[in-house]
């Protein structure tokens, strides 16, 4: 890194203020951008902040940057996902409409079709049985939908 700040003509110090900045800024860009390499990035810049500001030589600082790497994703999975799903569940998307399928689970429909091309019917659309739910049912069959897993519908006959 002190090479890179030496390449760029800016002092340690500088230089290691931006990094911890741009990780910052990168962590609270993980709220509005559901995509991982955000994150990883984030916690990449982390762990080359903490090991430069430890100031050892290189054959250590390459162990202490994989500690430090190590730690920040501990800490990520740990505490940032849980509190930024709670987050942006609760209080950014409280209002937010449902998705379509969602609005369907617990609905009751009829089996149509067999095998791989069995089908429910609810509210004239047909939606694709998975594959687990197929065994004992046939055409014409009442059933209440579930949920919906990769597109499939997840249903369990009505008694």
């Amino acid at each position: 890194m002190y090479i890179l700040a030496d390449f760029l003509w800016i002092s340690d110090g500088v230089f290691l203020h931006w990094l911890l900045a741009i990780a910052l800024t990168a962590l609270v860009l993980d709220v509005f951008f559901q995509t991982e390499v955000v994150s990883w990035g984030a916690l990449v810049a982390f762990a080359i902040w903490a090991t430069c500001k430890c100031d050892l030589p290189t054959q250590w600082s390459v162990l202490l940057f994989i500690v430090f790497l190590g730690i920040a994703i501990a800490l990520y999975c740990a505490v940032w996902k849980q509190l930024l799903s709670r987050f942006t569940n609760k209080v950014l998307m409280k209002n937010a409409p449902k998705e379509v399928l969602d609005g369907y689970v617990g609905g009751k429909g009829e089996i149509c079709g067999e095998g791989s091309n069995m089908c429910v019917k609810y509210n004239t659309e047909l939606h694709i049985v998975a594959e687990e739910c197929r065994d004992g049912l046939t055409a014409g069959d009442k059933v209440i939908i579930c949920e919906f897993k990769d597109g499939y519908a997840v249903v369990k006959p009505i008694q």
